[in-house]
């Protein structure tokens, strides 16, 4: 698959777009097959490495511990991990509380024993929204009531370019990068 790495701090010019090896996700992972993303002021932050707390929080001292940025994409999810409650629940801390958002009765009946006989607990959550919520955000979208600010769209072979950019502050919205 085609991506953008970089390995040591800089301008725009240090990204490049490197064939890599598709990942496979871990057992409480899932593999995202990206559409298209975005350049964040952030991005450029990391990318740049200028500022030390970003360094030692998240980007590493030296070079960048992670060489692939991005914070938002838009895509399907590819691939998912096979882990199951049993085996997470014994990962979990001594108070550590396990959180699904897929009801089954053997997993629910799991999840209760659980919580109803130790420290650890279980809970799942649910979409606080409703279909009718989703209806109305619709009609608005249809209505042009709600709009997607995208300042620009450029091609995953343009990131150089999208990063001088958003780097310049001259962006409005959202500056996409389409894959």
């Amino acid at each position: 698959m085609k991506a953008i790495i970089y390995t040591k701090y800089g301008s725009p010019d240090v990204l490049e777009l490197k064939e890599v090896e598709k990942p496979a996700p871990r057992d409480n992972e899932v593999l995202i097959k990206v559409h298209a993303t975005t350049v964040t002021p952030l991005d450029c932050r990391f990318r740049n490495g200028k500022t030390l707390l970003a360094r030692l929080i998240m980007a590493g001292l030296i070079k960048p511990k992670h060489n692939i940025l991005g914070i938002e994409l838009a895509g399907e999810v590819d691939a998912v991990g096979k882990r199951s409650f049993s085996e997470c629940k014994n990962s979990l801390n001594q108070k550590g509380i396990y959180l699904n958002t897929v009801a089954t009765i053997p997993l629910i009946l799991q999840m209760l024993w659980t919580s109803k006989i130790g420290s650890k607990k279980a809970l799942f959550m649910i979409s606080p929204y409703r279909i009718e919520d989703l209806i109305f955000l619709r009609e608005l979208i249809e209505a042009g009531k709600v709009k997607s600010v995208i300042d620009r769209c450029y091609p995953l072979s343009q990131i150089v370019e999208a990063h001088r950019y958003v780097e310049r502050g001259h962006a409005k919205g959202k500056v996409v990068i389409t894959l």
